[in-house]
């Protein structure tokens, strides 16, 4: 969780970016919400029904909340399990 007395501006920064520079906001309306996916780029399996829960919970979690989603953007590691969510 970042400080917000270090970093006051930081939501109003990436809301611009996504708005004027990227202009999402044109196709897809406003987020509520941004949900961050970090973790290892290294290759992993699931068990079916994990990634099943996993897939269906963060997309389920971002079509509730009208969110934008963003990852490191490589196709491995839990990375590419997003991707596949979201395919």
């Amino acid at each position: 969780i970042r400080d917000p007395q270090v970093y006051p501006a930081l939501p109003d920064r990436v809301a611009r970016l996504v708005d004027d520079d990227w202009q999402m906001d044109e196709f897809f309306g406003r987020p509520t919400a941004v949900i961050n996916v970090t973790g290892g780029a290294q290759d992993f399996k699931m068990l079916p029904r994990v990634e099943r829960v996993f897939r269906e919970g963060l997309v389920r979690a971002a079509k509730i909340t009208n969110a934008y989603v963003f990852t490191g953007g490589s196709a491995s590691g839990v990375m590419k399990h997003v991707g596949q969510a979201f395919a």
